[in-house]
């Protein structure tokens, strides 16, 4: 239970650092068995609105926000991690409504972590994005005594 508290503070604590999350309103919670980020509906992340579908580029970032939350709640302890690269399938249209995602570690590799995020909206079973997270684990040295 401490983990999972432990996991969740941190999971918000990198939200609550990032200027753009905090832009997006983001939110971490715990759903059960797993941390879920939420970002509720905004007429400013509208892409297209004639069908007012979010733009691809915010949804790209929530799934990055999540795969780093989901990295930081898994590894609390461990220092920086940097995005080298992600790859995103847009799997159907968006609504104007709220966005959740979560995260799946895939692998935690000496130099690499991949991250699998998935989006949805009204429906967990249903996902509108799924994405592809990798990052560069980039160890704090020690500080001299």
């Amino acid at each position: 239970m401490d983990n999972e508290i432990e996991a969740l503070r941190a999971a918000q604590e990198l939200i609550t650092i990032t200027p753009f999350a905090k832009w997006l309103d983001a939110q971490a919670s715990d759903d059960g068995d797993e941390l879920v980020i939420r970002v509720p509906f905004n007429e400013l992340l509208i892409g297209n609105s004639r069908i007012r579908a979010i733009h691809g580029g915010i949804m790209a970032s929530i799934l990055e926000l999540t795969a780093a939350a989901t990295l930081a709640a898994y590894d609390f302890e461990a220092s920086r991690r940097k995005p080298i690269s992600m790859q995103i399938n847009y799997l159907k249209s968006t609504k104007d409504v709220e966005t959740n995602a979560k995260g799946i570690v895939r692998k935690i590799g000496r130099r690499i972590d991949t991250i699998e995020a998935i989006a949805w909206q009204a429906n967990p079973e249903k996902p509108v994005a799924i994405g592809i997270c990798d990052f560069r684990r980039t160890r704090l040295k020690d500080k001299p005594q």
